[in-house]
């Protein structure tokens, strides 16, 4: 990506360097990715209650948020609600030949809720919205019995929100809503003061003058920009489903892929929108779709999930490698919310599990990572069965040695997982023995202290010195007097002979930095508001 000849208005947020464009100059300097790592207590959200039947926390399909008015960590994960115990026995007896034999009565899809105060341990309470087998549940949506069943849910705790009784949002598909409907499904919307118990809008969601579900697919994941103040949805639309060639045989799953041909790329693409109303908007427009110059011939792009570090757009984005039949995230970043770039130096970004893990198959991450003290906890769903081979294997003739899955649905098990980053720890600018030297572009920030996020491991060091706009060090901010640091800090505050403060006088008018160190990884900078304040 070229960096336009601007000159940047940082304000405090946080600059992380997974691009370029605070860098005008360096030298000596590498560029590390850092992975997160798995939480020993993994899995933390599981199927562990009588009610639960067959879990389906996807990327399109479950949540986990931080709530700071009850500091409570809250989830919510999908249900298919269909009896896999039963379907086996069914397999078993030669009743059906297969899984996807089962019958459409299986299903009965919803969506749970679990709590916690730490994170790590879960409570699933009995909520009282639905009894099965006379017991209550910690089911809090979806009852196809009395309107709908719930699919492909996510959920969002709304900032834009003023009325505490709608602090919550989540969009769905409703299955079962509108039988003129194509496929009886409905894109609806829901809302809620705490999470637990929710409230559906009267009107479905529009998109455009439509409002039928061949508007999108069953993956929808919602997020909130406070920078443009608009919700952003990252989905797939019901078209990304490519006719297949005449001319050439098709398989039972497998997509025809046309390398050449962007008209007839695989099913699975990437679409999105923006909206100031969750209920109206716009057509989705295709925004990514695989790139075979750098994708494998098999990977389809199935689902996204955005967030924001400072005025960078980072986003997981799954890739589907549809020969093996497993998933996980590639790491990308945007500068304007629909150019992306996914760097070659480190993806994927998450691994899958070690065999015979929980998560050796897929994982899936479809949320926002939480700043927790130091850390970035970011929550994703696992899984010990490939993508679909426990739906389409014994009918494609696979063998129950090599997809046992297909023949022991019972054995199948999606988990919820923890995994942590240091803050701002996606990627790091690297120096050894030799000095490195980074020189920023000029920039204008309302803040007053220069706060760094640096880890000087045993034997590292690490000065800065301030210039203004035509490069002349600012006395009192030279390399000469900056407190040389050694330590490992994400909020370590420079100064110089004591003085933390900065000249507001230069940043104002426009300001350089140049960094200086050995032995040193540096993950981002920021501008802070004074001695109380932090990175936005």
């Amino acid at each position: 990506m070229s960096v336009p000849n601007t000159l940047l208005d940082i304000g405090r947020k946080s600059q992380v360097f997974l691009d370029n464009y605070m860098i005008e100059t360096c030298e000596a300097i590498t560029r590390t990715m850092h992975r997160p790592e798995r939480v020993a207590e993994n899995p933390l959200i599981t199927k562990d209650q009588a009610w639960e039947r067959f879990l389906y926390p996807r990327c399109n399909s479950f949540s986990v948020l931080y709530d700071p008015k009850e500091k409570l960590f809250k989830a919510w994960y999908e249900d298919e609600g269909m009896d896999a115990e039963d379907i086996q026995r069914r397999l078993d007896s030669g009743e059906i030949t297969s899984f996807s034999q089962r019958l459409t009565d299986d299903y009965d899809n919803c969506y749970l809720y679990a709590e916690s105060e730490d994170g790590i341990t879960w409570r699933k309470p009995p909520l009282g919205v639905r009894k099965i087998n006379g017991q209550d549940t910690n089911i809090c949506f979806g009852d196809r019995e009395k309107y709908h069943q719930v699919h492909a849910a996510t959920f969002l705790l709304d900032p834009f929100e003023e009325d505490e009784a709608k602090r919550f949002k989540v969009i769905y598909m409703a299955v079962g809503e509108r039988v003129d409907a194509p496929r009886n499904r409905q894109i609806r919307a829901a809302y809620s003061a705490d999470g637990r118990y929710w409230t559906r809008y009267e009107e479905p969601v529009r998109f455009g003058p439509w409002e039928d579900k061949e508007i999108l697919n069953d993956v929808i994941v919602l997020s909130a920009d406070e920078v443009i103040g608009q919700y952003v949805l990252d989905t797939r639309g019901g078209s990304c489903f490519k006719p297949f060639s005449p001319r050439n045989p098709k398989s039972l799953v497998m997509m025809q892929i046309h390398p050449n041909d962007a008209e007839h790329y695989p099913m699975r693409r990437i679409g999105s929108a923006t909206s100031k109303d969750i209920l109206h908007w716009p057509m989705v427009d295709e925004m990514l779709v695989p790139d075979y110059a750098q994708d494998s011939l098999d990977d389809e792009y199935y689902c996204m999930s955005r967030f924001r570090m400072g005025d960078l757009q980072v986003a997981f984005l799954h890739i589907f490698h549809s020969v093996s039949n497993t998933l996980e995230p590639a790491l990308i970043y945007s500068r304007d919310g629909w150019n992306w770039t996914r760097p070659g130096w480190g993806n994927p970004f998450f691994p899958l599990g070690e065999a015979d893990s929980w998560d050796r198959y897929m994982v899936e991450m479809p949320g926002r990572p939480i700043p927790v003290g130091d850390e970035l906890w970011i929550y994703y769903g696992g899984s010990n069965g490939r993508h679909d081979w426990w739906f389409w294997g014994a009918r494609e003739g696979m063998d129950e040695e090599d997809v046992p899955e297909a023949y022991h649905i019972d054995q199948v098990r999606m988990s919820i997982g923890l995994a942590k980053l240091r803050l701002d720890g996606f990627v790091s600018l690297d120096t050894t023995l030799r000095e490195g030297v980074l020189f920023t572009r000029p920039f204008v920030s309302d803040g007053r202290q220069l706060q760094v996020n640096v880890d000087c491991g045993e034997k590292g060091t690490f000065e800065a010195e301030l210039l203004d706009l035509n490069e002349r060090v600012i006395p009192g901010y030279e390399r000469a007097r900056c407190d040389v640091f050694h330590g490992n800090s994400v909020r370590h505050i420079v100064s110089w002979k004591g003085r933390k403060e900065l000249p507001e006088a230069v940043l104002s008018k426009w300001a350089r930095l140049r960094f200086f160190s050995r032995s040193t990884s540096l993950y981002s900078f920021c501008i802070t508001d004074g001695p109380e304040g932090e990175a936005k």
